[in-house]
Formats: structure tokens, C-alpha cells, sequence
């Protein structure tokens, strides 16, 4: 629960500084994560990197509003250089999916087909049939 609530928080970090002070307010359950699950500790710190990044970058999400099929353009060339599940994943929920508002109805519904795709590059990533 804690992880979602910070890699939200992450996610809409708007400075070096937002993040570097999150993780100081944190530090404590950081540090339990770390001792304790370290593959949820790694996921966070993999997340902060690439917020890092995307924040140092001249250029992030091209503005749905403004040009719909650049920004799903944009996504879709995100998506097709990942070459693990989880780093999709995290970027999926950390830059696309907070911005679904900004997409019409139709243009969204493409932008899922196209992370569809991409969880079919995964199919150790499924959840086991029930």
C-alpha cells in the first residue's frame, strides 16, 4: 500500500528537490522496505530513476490536448523500448495512465490497445489461470 501511495507521489514530483524530500520524509519505511522486500525496494528506486530522468528531459508527453496522435505516438515509441515487464508497467502507471483525462474517449481506447500489445511481449507476466 505504501508503495503505490509514494510511487503516485513520485510520479507527480515536479523537481530534483520534490523527490529528494519525499525520500527524506520516508526514509524510515524506505529503510524497513529495503531490509524486508528488496524486490519492492528496487521497483521504487527504479521508478524515483526514471522520474529523475523524465524530470531532466527536455521533452516528456507531448500535450494530448494539443496533439492527440502525437502524444499516443509518443507513448507507443515509450512502450516498444522496454525490455522488461515491470519497467512498462511502472511507466504505464506513473506518466500514462494519470493523463487518461486528457485523452477523448476514442483516442484512449487506442492507447489501451496499445499497452495490450505490449503485455502480450510478457506472457510470463500473466497472472496464472484461475
Amino acid at each position: 500500500m505504501f508503495a503505490s501511495r509514494y510511487l503516485k507521489a513520485i510520479g507527480q514530483a515536479k523537481s530534483r528537490e520534490e523527490i529528494a524530500e519525499w525520500e527524506k520524509l520516508n526514509d524510515k519505511k524506505l529503510q524497513r522496505i529495503y531490509e524486508g522486500y528488496r524486490s519492492i525496494y528496487d521497483m521504487i528506486g527504479a521508478a524515483v530513476e526514471r522520474r529523475l530522468t523524465y524530470l531532466e528531459e527536455p521533452k516528456g508527453m507531448p500535450d494530448p490536448k494539443a496533439d492527440p496522435q502525437e502524444a499516443m505516438n509518443w507513448v507507443a515509441a515509450q512502450l516498444q523500448q522496454f525490455q522488461e515487464y515491470d519497467a512498462g508497467e511502472a511507466f504505464w502507471n506513473e506518466f500514462v495512465a494519470p493523463r487518461e483525462a486528457d485523452f477523448d474517449e476514442v483516442d484512449w481506447g487506442m492507447l489501451v490497445a496499445e499497452w495490450q500489445r505490449f503485455e502480450t511481449k510478457f506472457p510470463q507476466a500473466d497472472p496464472p489461470a484461475a
